[in-house]
């Protein structure tokens, strides 16, 4: 995928300095320059995108993919901007596909098509907080929560079975996530409740089991993330 879909709605330049009504949908091109597609230079692999919808004082108004989530280069004639999202470029120059959900305020929820797996076969048992650094391509840096599930197997009554999970250098005692049953024996516990986990700003949380024993394999999965603008 190279484009992005900016859907109709109305919204307040940054700097207040007037409205941007999007009164039909634009495709932004990030194989292109200028309004409805880049900013500046060429596509970039494994690189973030903001997305900017963007207006000129006429009412013309158009979207902007830029690597900025500040202060993107603006074509000529544009002096209206408000970031609306981000998007993930993979390795492949394939714009990983999501879906995002307004949900007024500023607060926007992406769930990818596909869920990513942030780590797998993590087989020796953690009963202090240890950090995991969540990849790029799986959130948006910046001020995000992100939503993981877990998957778990165990084959011993005596090995872990719960999971707890916190901001990176919080002092509370996390929050439990998952739960096997206990005394289960050669099963598989799967969280199927999607629950958040707020990242600093180098994208990590941290994560511990309430048992020691070790399970046969833990996997944690990214379905989106919710981003605060």
């Amino acid at each position: 995928a190279a484009q992005v879909i900016l859907g109709v709605g109305q919204a307040r330049d940054s700097e207040d300095a007037g409205n941007i009504d999007v009164t039909a949908e634009k495709t932004i091109d990030i194989t292109t320059s200028g309004a409805n597609g880049l900013d500046t230079g060429a596509e970039a692999a494994s690189t973030t995108y903001w997305v900017w919808a963007i207006g000129k004082t006429d009412g013309t108004t158009a979207g902007l993919l830029s690597t900025s989530d500040t202060a993107p280069s603006m074509p000529a004639g544009y002096t209206l901007k408000r970031l609306v999202g981000g998007i993930y470029n993979d390795a492949s120059s394939n714009i990983q596909e999501f879906e995002c959900i307004d949900h007024g305020g500023g607060t926007k929820e992406f769930i990818w098509r596909d869920e990513l797996v942030a780590f797998s076969t993590f087989t020796i048992a953690q009963t202090t907080f240890t950090t995991q650094t969540v990849a790029l391509g799986y959130t948006i840096a910046g001020s995000i929560l992100l939503l993981v599930s877990t998957t778990m197997r165990i084959t011993s009554a005596s090995i872990a079975k719960t999971v707890y999970v916190r901001e990176t250098g919080s002092s509370i005692g996390g929050r439990l996530v998952q739960s096997a049953e206990t005394g289960a024996n050669d099963s598989i516990a799967r969280n199927t409740v999607v629950f958040p986990v707020r990242l600093d700003s180098s994208r990590r949380f941290d994560w511990k089991h309430g048992e020691a024993g070790s399970p046969t394999s833990h996997v944690m999965r990214v379905y989106g993330y919710i981003l605060e603008l």
